[in-house]
């Protein structure tokens, strides 16, 4: 990894569909913490569920979904999401597939990112319940 990616990764934004907005404002109200965390638990399970085609989308997932309460998709800067730990996080997406480019790194982690929250959705199999979900993600 060169110091000029690692400084553009840093310096980016991600942006989210809708649908992966409404989760985590769903989510981090439940859990009572921010989308933030939210966000940077999905990276990580998404991570380490394997490689991810960057082209990831999410959908609906039917009578397990959170309702459509926001209009627009997230937008959080990588500083935000990553904090001091980018190199945590560009370690373990290489761990499955190789990423050479900023702009793979770019996409990769966008789809992880959605990704990783979709899998929490699915494994929350409805529940609204922050300790039961956060159990079952753990198995």
């Amino acid at each position: 990894m060169n110091e000029e990616i690692f400084n553009k990764i840093m310096n980016t934004s991600f942006s989210s569909s809708i649908i992966t907005h409404c989760r985590l404002k769903y989510y981090s109200k439940i859990a009572e913490t921010t989308e933030d965390h939210i966000s940077r638990i999905g990276l990580g399970l998404s991570l380490s569920a394997g490689s991810i085609d960057f082209d990831w989308k999410p959908s609906a997932l039917g009578n397990i979904d959170v309702p459509i309460t926001v209009d627009s998709g997230k937008s959080i800067r990588a500083k935000t999401l990553f904090k001091e730990d980018l190199l945590i996080f560009i370690a373990l997406a290489n761990k499955y597939q190789t990423i050479e480019s900023y702009e793979e790194y770019r996409s990769g982690f966008r789809a992880h990112w959605e990704r990783g929250i979709q899998l929490i959705t699915e494994k929350s199999n409805g529940s609204s319940e922050w300790i039961t979900i956060m159990e079952s993600i753990s198995k």
